[in-house]
């Protein structure tokens, strides 16, 4: 059987080469790129005739498992054994979370006093795990490689979610931001969709802090834990909108994200009386399913001619279900 070569990466994430018999590997020109099946390929630019005394195709197809390494360098496991090398890293940057990708930025060197910028694109979808972590599955056609991002993330202003990752050796810090919106999706589900995106969405498991709430005061209230048992970390997560009735609408609760970028959260609601001057609504998703809140007008909260509606609606049977709709506006 011919022996194969050896690859790795160097450091400036040049590709090096040993062919059988040399006792050195040699930096091949080139570049790093990613398919639509995102395999990892080398795009070799030595001429001609270095590639035919080698024989050494035009791309190198690297196929195997993605994975993160503890510095947040992209880790190729390789999977056919006749590469003679268990994996290869890349070393740099991941950029801002897109919709459906994965953005990493490589510098690397080709020859002397140049410096080559590449992006590489991972297609798949972002989600969370039974631990509350963010977790990137790159595509694959029998199962996606799972990019486990460790630390726990963190709400900024705006309540987007962004996280945060620190490069070992040069302690530099980066952000990534995930620009989407909240969902209220079960009783004890929290679910934060990503923006312009039919499949990424984190869906966290949460205790709710609030149950009985007031329109004055505009806030709900989850307990979350993300990690493992030995990291786990307990946070607070607080929605802050603001209440409101129409007839179109209904009862809506309304978060404002910044740049007018609104959101009402959509579901049903039963109505209830509690004396003579308080209207009680147990709020539901659009599935029908109670999400263990319950929100409570007095009478002077509403205007007379809504509350004399909601009366209407209560003396029309025991258990009234209101239907609500909403809308998001970006």
């Amino acid at each position: 059987m011919q022996e194969k070569p050896l690859y790795r990466v160097s450091n400036d994430n040049q590709l090096l080469i040993k062919f059988p018999g040399e006792s050195k590997y040699e930096p091949v020109k080139g570049e790093f790129k990613i398919d639509y099946k995102n395999r990892l390929i080398y795009q070799i630019r030595e001429p001609e005739k270095w590639r035919r005394r080698y024989d050494v195709p035009g791309k190198i197809v690297f196929e195997g498992e993605w994975g993160l390494s503890p510095n947040y360098d992209l880790v190729l496991k390789l999977a056919k054994r006749e590469w003679r090398r268990k994996s290869l890293t890349l070393k740099g940057v991941i950029l801002d979370a897109e919709k459906d990708f994965l953005s990493f930025k490589i510098r690397s060197r080709p020859s002397e006093g140049i410096t080559r910028v590449t992006y590489l694109r991972l297609r798949g979808v972002w989600h969370s795990d039974r631990f509350n972590r963010i977790i990137f599955e790159v595509r694959k056609r029998e199962k996606p490689d799972v990019l486990i991002f460790r630390n726990a993330w963190q709400l900024a202003k705006n309540k987007e979610i962004i996280y945060i990752y620190e490069k070992l050796k040069t302690r530099e810090k980066h952000t990534l931001t995930f620009r989407g919106y909240w969902e209220l999706s079960d009783k004890n589900r929290l679910t934060y969709v990503i923006e312009k995106s039919k499949e990424s969405r984190f869906d966290f498991r949460v205790n709710l802090q609030t149950p009985n709430l007031y329109p004055a005061r505009g806030k709900i209230k989850y307990r979350i834990g993300i990690g493992l048992k030995k990291r786990r970390k307990e946070k607070l997560i607080v929605l802050a909108g603001t209440w409101k009735f129409s007839r179109e609408l209904g009862l809506t609760f309304e978060m404002d994200y910044g740049k007018d970028r609104i959101k009402r959260f959509i579901f049903s609601s039963r109505l209830s009386l509690k004396g003579r001057d308080k209207l009680i609504f147990s709020l539901h998703t659009r599935d029908n399913q109670p999400l263990g809140i319950s929100i409570t007008f007095r009478r002077d909260e509403l205007a007379h001619k809504d509350y004399e509606y909601f009366l209407r609606l209560k003396k029309k049977g025991r258990d009234v279900t209101i239907k609500f709709g909403g809308k998001i506006r970006f």
